[in-house]
């Protein structure tokens, strides 16, 4: 079993009520108007997922994102079977 780990974004500010998340992090970016945004999928973990092989390597990916991507206010890493996701 391949464990991998992914992050899962947040753009809700600290201390406010919402359900305004990003989502789960493809590994991509874009900017707009010269700021800086996660490309993600809202809801569930695809193919697309960028797939980390340890927990402080997504965790560092995730605070580089806290940095550079506007909007990003907090992160949560959550481990995955990776063989679920694998194409055959």
């Amino acid at each position: 079993m391949a464990k991998k780990y992914v992050i899962y974004l947040d753009s809700r500010y600290p201390g406010t009520v919402g359900h305004n998340s990003y989502g789960y992090w493809s590994g991509k970016t874009y900017t707009v108007n010269g700021e800086i945004f996660p490309v993600h999928s809202r809801d569930s973990i695809t193919c697309d997922t960028k797939k980390y092989t340890s927990y402080k390597r997504a965790q560092q990916g995730a605070e580089a994102l806290l940095e550079k991507c506007a909007y990003v206010w907090k992160y949560q890493i959550e481990e995955i079977d990776d063989e679920q996701f694998e194409t055959k």
